[in-house]
């Protein structure tokens, strides 16, 4: 059996993984504990392969980090793939912005 597959080597997968979409996200452990209603040591815990999760908690990581859960299984060879919810994330937002400054630009007010 590859040792990647293992209990251990799973765990540490989902421990690295966690970790590297939460810092690519800026989203310090204390933020996510607050965002997921999560303690910050046991995420902590978690990050250094101390403790495992269950389904319920991979959605609540998954839900406050936008991301699909499957995100948290990926080989570290895929690590380079872009992020492409950040990016949509960020241009859905640089879009609403700029709308909302065109319509309170040009939006003719009611007599």
């Amino acid at each position: 059996m590859d040792n990647r597959l293992d209990e251990a080597g799973i765990r540490l997968l989902f421990a690295k993984n966690l970790k590297r979409i939460r810092e690519t996200r800026r989203i310090s452990q204390l933020n996510l504990s607050s965002m997921t209603g999560l303690a910050n040591n046991f995420i902590n815990e978690i990050e250094n392969c101390n403790k495992w999760v269950s389904a319920e908690t991979i959605a609540k990581f998954a839900k406050a980090l936008n991301v699909e859960p499957y995100r948290f299984f990926l080989p570290e060879s895929r690590w380079d793939e872009p992020d492409i919810q950040i990016y949509v994330d960020e241009m859905a937002d640089s879009i609403q912005k700029t709308v909302g400054e065109v319509v309170s630009r040009y939006s003719v007010e009611k007599k």
